[in-house]
């Protein structure tokens, strides 16, 4: 009986770890669909001005690609299930043991993919301030322009 609490508390353990890690990952992607809604109108703004948005429209395109996958990839987090819980209602007397790997490897796939994501966007920003004929200090951190939206900022090295 002992053992049986024991997997149960694992599993229960597992199962609030990963409510946790998705309750962050929506949240991330929902940012940046926030931000990619803000550049879209921004595209549309610079171009009802007469601007050439064509490299911008293009690495948008490229940023929703990554999207498209960071959404995949924490999906994937959200419907990965321990084989232990499979085992455990296929048969009582399954082994608790759950290895970690294939959920690290999930939830580490689905950060990196908001990051590329992330970074896509900031490229698309840069791309369109400058179109717009700023210039960019990249070696200056104070310069608020750097990085037009905060999403970026922490990309940036």
């Amino acid at each position: 009986k002992g053992h049986e609490n024991w997997k149960e508390a694992r599993i229960d353990r597992f199962a609030q770890l990963q409510g946790n890690l998705m309750r962050e990952l929506d949240k991330s992607l929902s940012q940046l669909k926030t931000v990619r809604a803000k550049i879209v109108a921004r595209i549309a703004t610079a171009e009802q001005n007469g601007r050439d948005m064509a490299n911008a429209k293009s690495l948008l395109a490229t940023a929703d690609l990554k999207i498209v996958a960071a959404e995949k990839a924490v999906s994937d987090v959200g419907l990965y299930v321990p084989p232990v819980v499979i085992s455990a209602k296929i048969s009582a007397s399954a082994s608790a043991n759950v290895t970690l790997e294939k959920p690290r490897k999930i939830g580490s796939t689905a950060i990196q993919a908001l990051k590329d994501a992330k970074r896509a966007l900031n490229d698309v920003v840069v791309e369109i301030a400058q179109s717009m004929g700023l210039k960019l200090d990249q070696d200056n951190d104070n310069d608020s322009r750097k990085n037009a939206t905060s999403t970026a900022t922490s990309t940036n090295q």
